[in-house]
């Protein structure tokens, strides 16, 4: 999962700091709330994680063709209290008139404020960190068992229990 989190974090981020430089058009903001998310914790307390973001839908035109967004910003951080969410919220009241900037070659992907959230170094920091150790226990681990094997063959003999008695030195060159 961390390599898909990745490849569409990826995405965003690229997506986003190309919105930097996309055009704009006169938007207005047709709904805007703070939603509370809820993620299962992975803590040892087994207590859910609650988050708070803040969800917008607004509408705009581009080339005479009337397009929904919901982006707020790529890869929007959420809030862990509801208060910060609710300040967000207060700049994008329903009716609110906005600057909607849009992908010239897929007017449909919009967002209402460019660049790429903060959290997403972390977010990208931490799957190529999950990635690279799997990749590095992949490769290692057969190798490591192959070595381990071979200690057994060459130094091990039956004990009464029928289990192989050997010891392996994961310093040695041997292979």
């Amino acid at each position: 999962s961390s390599v898909l989190v990745l490849v569409f974090g990826m995405r965003d981020v690229r997506l986003g700091k190309e919105s930097a430089s996309w055009p704009s058009v006169p938007g207005v903001i047709v709904y805007s709330a703070v939603e509370r998310v809820t993620r299962s914790s992975t803590d040892v307390d087994d207590h859910d994680d609650i988050d708070y973001r803040v969800a917008v839908r607004y509408e705009y035109t581009v080339n005479r063709t009337d397009y929904e967004g919901a982006r707020l910003q790529f890869l929007a951080p959420s809030h862990d209290r509801r208060e910060p969410a609710l300040v967000e919220q207060d700049r994008f009241p329903v009716g609110e008139a906005v600057s909607v900037f849009y992908d010239p070659e897929a007017p449909s992907v919009s967002t209402l404020i460019t660049g790429v959230g903060r959290g997403s170094r972390v977010l990208i920091g931490l799957c190529s960190l999950f990635i690279m150790i799997g990749a590095a226990l992949f490769f290692t681990l057969p190798v490591l068992w192959r070595k381990m094997l071979s200690a057994r063959a060459d130094n091990g003999t039956p004990t009464d229990s029928g289990e192989a008695d050997w010891h392996w030195d994961p310093t040695s060159d041997d292979d």
